[in-house]
């Protein structure tokens, strides 16, 4: 890790100044650059090419567990540990949707009731603006719940032949 900052930044700072502040030697430093990748390390970048094209065949929607599952199904021995791990060094998540829920009033509460006057008499009115009618709704959208209040004249659908 500490080597691989240095070579990075070596065009920005001293090799010898990042080593020292590094605490590691420049003769380390140096001998890395030719020293082939440990085993390990080769089937590490194996493995995180293969969670990479995973997630991304299956959409972003596939968690450590199941990218894990998957890893097994196509024969590649991996602790799921280890794959939950290089998932978030990596910053792979899953997209998470949540399912639809209905939300509804709760009729269920000592609050007063206010007296139903018009008993759906909704012609019983003889001018404009004597019986209104409201209601509310939510749209679900990409975005979220968008609510929508419609608000109704009843006395003024008479005139055109409505309620």
């Amino acid at each position: 890790m500490k080597y691989k900052f240095i070579h990075e930044h070596r065009r920005v700072f001293h090799v010898n100044v990042m080593c020292r502040v590094l605490g590691v030697t420049t003769s380390g430093y140096y001998a890395s650059i030719d020293r082939p990748l440990s085993k390990r390390a080769e089937q590490s970048a194996e493995i995180v090419k293969e969670v990479v094209a995973i997630h991304q065949e299956f959409r972003s929607i596939y968690g450590s567990i199941k990218v894990y599952k998957e890893l097994l199904k196509r024969g590649r021995k991996v602790n799921r540990k280890t794959v939950a791990k290089l998932m978030l060094r990596l910053g792979i998540r899953s997209k998470v949707s949540r399912k639809f829920r209905v939300h509804t009033t709760d009729s269920n509460h000592q609050n007063l009731i206010a007296p139903n006057t018009l008993d759906q008499k909704f012609a019983s009115a003889a001018a404009p603006n004597q019986v209104w009618g409201v209601d509310i709704t939510y749209i679900h959208t990409g975005e979220g719940f968008l609510d929508l209040a419609s608000i109704m004249d009843f006395s003024a659908a008479r005139s055109w032949g409505g309620a």
